[in-house]
């Protein structure tokens, strides 16, 4: 059978006749096609229309189901597909005449794994067309036509801002989405996303048509028009900007820059979304009490708090004292003095207006430690190669933006102008001694890693009390996982029970599998950073992003990785906290 066509209904009972006579004008043969109707669980009589054509047609399939959402229809769409290519079809849409057949001969001429075509917007009313106005540029394909790799077409969308998260503009090869593994999100609106993203980057052979074959109808009372206000589209953005994020961080650890920066900006964009559709009482939002999403509950409060604070002069600050911590992130060791010479003079300018100011800055700042922090961990790998790239040229010019970033974070009532974050650091060059490194220790989880390091630290002195402690690690990494990539993690602890800042070094014997990683490598490095309550600030960021510029370093990683020598290791994490 040469194609499988999936199409999702539900209450469809006014569009199922016009579907079928749709798909039966596409130019296929009968014994071509199947049609695999999901019915997610209607009221209306669409159960009985469409049993009546499965019993009418040889090739109409259908399948009921209670209501899980257009997500888990498809899904299921796909493990029944029995074609060489699947197509989706949504009901109440339409299709150009002899599309399927022109489609399905280009793709086997060509071997495709999947061929993109562009849509026409059409309103069922113009209430619909002033109330939900469509980017029509949004719907089209704008690419050179080519047989190109997915990654490459990829690219090519995102260069003309032109990527589409719809899975009815594009036919694929059926054994090409389940090597990809490819599925749609459920229990969320765009789940479609999920799935073109997959098969697109997966995708071997990748070819576009740039008509506008597909036929896309925008009415009221649908999926993409009735859930404005209602929280799902906050919740939706979150979900996607965090798959694109993890998408992205796979293509850096891959070498792959361009799509990389492709990637970064569609999450970016997710983001902006939510932002901008965040709902009131964000803490009691009911998704966030489900498992699949409660893992993205703290960037939800981070975009409630964005949302509702509006104020452009903070954002800034903020994107520039994060610049700042990113440039000194990156070892510009070589510019410190000429950087601290423009800060304290910028200091000295603004003292008196920063005095005025600092208490309500102050609390500002505390407010956003828990965010800064998460955002240091996500975003590591970005933050360093982003800085590599456009920063480095125009060294001069960052420094000089760096410094008065810097100068616009409020000082508290100890501060001195001139040594107020060197007094406060701590002594990098022996910060870990070697009786702080463990060795060939047999762990064989995460939990079992966080406390051994917390027994050790209450041990040596570090810490005061090992369970506070381990809970302090494990309520970290309930936000986020602090696996990196290539075996290395770097938990970190803020707790009261913390006497001093400090580091441990534990390498495991056989690694520990449960611990997530952005690459899916076993943890077998465990760099632990502990940190005192009233110094959760600074200090901890300095630690985190000293620590995170030595594992994007191949020779440190290889470094730590040959050698059990407590001494070597001790001496190696030293240098790079200098």
């Amino acid at each position: 059978m040469r194609l499988s066509i999936v199409v999702p209904m539900f209450n469809a009972e006014r569009f199922i006749a016009d579907c079928i006579e749709t798909i039966h004008n596409q130019g296929l043969q009968q014994n071509e096609y199947e049609i695999i109707a999901i019915d997610d669980g209607s009221t209306d009589s669409t159960p009985q229309l469409c049993d009546r054509y499965a019993a009418q047609l040889s090739n109409f399939r259908v399948y009921h189901q209670r209501n899980a959402g257009a997500g888990a229809a498809r899904n299921r769409g796909i493990d029944l597909a029995k074609g060489d290519y699947l197509y989706f079809f949504d009901v109440d849409d339409g299709l150009k005449e002899g599309t399927l057949r022109r489609l399905l001969d280009q793709c086997e001429e060509e071997s495709l794994d999947v061929l993109f075509f562009g849509a026409e917007v059409l309103y069922e009313s113009e209430d619909c067309k002033k109330r939900y106005p469509q980017d029509a540029r949004y719907f089209e394909r704008r690419q050179k036509p080519g047989v190109v790799t997915g990654e490459q077409m990829f690219i090519a969308q995102q260069n003309d801002w032109n990527f589409c998260g719809q899975p009815c503009m594009l036919i694929s090869r059926l054994r090409a989405v389940h090597k990809s593994r490819a599925r749609f999100a459920e229990g969320i609106m765009n789940e479609d996303n999920f799935y073109v993203i997959r098969v697109t980057l997966h995708a071997e052979r990748a070819n576009v048509i740039p008509d506008l074959l597909y036929e896309y109808y925008v009415r009221p009372n649908t999926v993409t028009t009735s859930h404005v206000g209602d929280g799902q589209v906050f919740l939706s953005h979150l979900v996607l900007s965090r798959e694109f994020e993890k998408e992205r961080l796979r293509a850096i650890a891959a070498g792959k820059v361009d799509l990389a920066h492709g990637l970064e900006a569609l999450s970016n964009w997710f983001m902006d979304v939510a932002i901008d559709n965040c709902p009131e009482g964000v803490e009691q939002f009911t998704p966030f009490l489900d498992g699949r999403f409660a893992s993205v509950s703290l960037t939800g409060r981070f975009a409630w708090r964005a949302h509702h604070e509006k104020k452009h002069a903070e954002y800034e600050e903020w994107r520039a004292y994060e610049a700042y911590q990113q440039l000194k992130a990156m070892g510009e060791r070589a510019d410190s003095l000429e950087e601290r010479a423009n800060r304290e003079e910028h200091r000295a300018v603004v003292a008196e207006k920063r005095a005025q100011k600092a208490e309500s800055r102050i609390a500002v700042m505390e407010a956003s430690t828990t965010w800064k922090v998460g955002r240091v961990i996500t975003a590591v790998p970005r933050a360093i190669k982003d800085l590599v790239w456009r920063l480095k040229p125009n060294r001069d010019h960052a420094l000089q933006e760096a410094s008065e970033a810097e100068a616009a974070i409020p000082m508290t009532s100890e501060d001195e102008p001139s040594d107020s974050v060197a007094s406060e650091a701590p002594a990098q060059s022996d910060f870990v001694p070697a009786s702080h490194v463990f060795v060939a220790q047999d762990l064989s989880s995460r939990d079992e890693v966080l406390r051994f390091i917390s027994a050790k630290a209450v041990e040596l002195g570090s810490a005061t009390n090992e369970e506070e402690l381990l809970q302090a690690f494990l309520r970290r990494e309930a936000e986020g996982t602090t696996g990196m990539m290539e075996g290395f993690a770097i938990p970190h602890a803020k707790s009261s029970t913390v006497q001093e800042a400090s580091a441990y070094v534990v390498k495991l014997a056989h690694g520990a599998d449960d611990w997530e990683t952005m690459d899916t490598a076993s943890v077998t490095v465990v760099i632990g950073l502990l940190i005192p309550e009233s110094k959760a600030g600074t200090e901890h960021l300095k630690l985190l992003s000293k620590i995170a510029e030595a594992l994007m370093d191949d020779d440190f990683r290889a470094e730590i990785r040959a050698t059990d020598d407590a001494e070597a290791i001790a001496r190696a994490t030293n240098a790079r906290l200098v």
